[in-house]
């Protein structure tokens, strides 16, 4: 049976958009699935391999807890969640030292990868509350391998009382600079007692 070309091409092209509408159909479908999973929560790292050691002194003793607070955002443009936290605890020794492991991979998504890009410490001391922030920032140009931060227990009635720690330097007030790249990192805390004068934090 002989068909002219135009019943052809119109054949031609029904036979493609039977093909081609479910394509776009379950693409639409992928790309909503995808979507969605970059709006998930990312997943815990079963097998996190990039370790930042911390370790050093403290003046705080045993009775002390401290906990290193991190913050993790998407290394791309496809992860939409700003930001995940997690905790890590240090054990305080006897002697005064104490050391934690802090995974930088500690999430993973299937569509973003995720990097730690700061993290804090807490000192939870009984009877007192979490006061101000010592944040150290992960970049890549900075090389510091050593810092002190100072502390001090303040008791005062708007505050209460709550155990501050401040770090400072030329980049902003609170924040210093860490090699992201580095996998040791040594911070000393010192107690400069009851009340100390918040400047006497950022020396």
């Amino acid at each position: 049976m002989n068909i002219n070309k135009p019943t052809r091409y119109i054949l031609i092209t029904i036979k493609y958009i039977l093909i081609i509408v479910p394509l776009l159909y379950l693409a639409k479908i992928g790309l909503m699935i995808a979507f969605y999973k970059y709006n998930e929560h990312p997943n815990i790292n079963p097998n996190p391999t990039d370790k930042l050691k911390i370790y050093g002194k403290t003046s705080f003793g045993q009775e002390c807890k401290l906990l290193f607070h991190t913050t993790y955002i998407p290394n791309n443009s496809l992860g939409f969640i700003n930001s995940e936290r997690d905790k890590v605890p240090a054990t305080i020794k006897q002697d005064g030292t104490y050391e934690a492991t802090i995974y930088k991979d500690h999430f993973k998504q299937m569509f973003s990868t995720w990097k730690m890009v700061n993290f804090y410490p807490e000192f939870q001391c009984p009877g007192y509350t979490q006061g101000g922030v010592a944040m150290l920032n992960l970049s890549d140009k900075s090389k510091l391998t050593k810092r002190q931060i100072n502390c001090t227990q303040e008791d005062n009635e708007r505050l209460g009382k709550r155990v501050t720690c401040a770090v400072g330097n030329t980049h902003s007030v609170g924040f210093e600079e860490v090699s992201n790249s580095q996998k040791e990192l040594e911070v000393d805390f010192v107690d400069k007692g009851l009340n100390a004068p918040y400047y006497e934090l950022m020396r």
